[in-house]
């Protein structure tokens, strides 16, 4: 997939299961956007050949723990949202069948999803969003992670990547390796300054030289089936820290 780093998010109104619906490129400072294809509702089937595709399953895992870490998100002073192309209706179950603090976007429409031409994964003659997490600075996409697994350790991850990586915490030289889906295993020191050379107006309190570790690298992880085309940009993919 390539990397949605450096786009702008569009301007959209967003049905959410919050009292409000949300514009999210109006948010000030950080947010969390993980974006999900399915969570399963009782009575109802999963998706034709769900259990073959991979990353299809673990939506609601992933969702549970980004909304058991939803306080220490807001700790931080960032927002954090999930998104999916299912109904408010349905995510409204969602939320209350296993009682989540998290807030969830419904792009039912598609707007969104063809705006920043997101990646779709297809079976059985329809379309689910793939799985991937966006942090955004004002309205920019600074961040974004995809081909990671497993999802239930995501919020973990971004969790502990902005308490290192953003400009609240650690110097560069005391971080350590990260691994990058797609791109190999790196340095945390040069994935921040990625991080924050992409946040307008935020600055590093501790610009210490980098240490000369040496990367590995790989080949990249090809693009996955594409129901709506959008722009190319430069790929960044951040991917499973083991």
């Amino acid at each position: 997939m390539v990397s949605l780093v450096g786009q702008f998010l569009p301007s959209l109104i967003l049905p959410c299961t919050a009292p409000q619906s949300v514009d999210l490129s109006q948010l000030t400072g950080l947010s969390v956007i993980f974006i999900y294809p399915w969570t399963g509702k009782p009575g109802h089937p999963n998706p034709q050949n769900w259990d073959d595709i991979p990353g299809a399953h673990g939506s609601t895992p992933q969702s549970i723990a980004y909304s058991n870490h939803y306080d220490a998100f807001c700790n931080l002073n960032v927002k954090c949202f999930g998104l999916s192309q299912l109904d408010l209706e349905w995510q409204k179950d969602f939320v209350r069948r296993n009682s989540l603090k998290v807030p969830l976007l419904s792009d039912e429409a598609g707007h969104f999803a063809a705006a920043l031409g997101l990646q779709y994964i297809e079976t059985g003659g329809k379309f689910y969003l793939k799985r991937r997490t966006l942090i955004t600075h004002e309205q920019k996409i600074i961040f974004d992670r995809i081909d990671f697994s497993p999802p239930e350790e995501d919020a973990d991850f971004i969790l502990a990547f902005l308490k290192t990586s953003s400009p609240l915490n650690r110097p560069l030289g005391s971080l350590p390796l990260v691994g990058r889906a797609g791109v190999g295993v790196v340095p945390a020191y040069e994935a921040r300054k990625e991080f924050l050379s992409n946040c307008d107006g935020l600055s590093d309190p501790h610009p210490d030289p980098p240490h000369k570790w040496q990367g590995i690298s790989e080949k990249p992880h090809p693009d996955a089936k594409t129901f709506l085309t959008g722009q190319k940009t430069s790929r960044l993919a951040e991917g499973n820290p083991k």
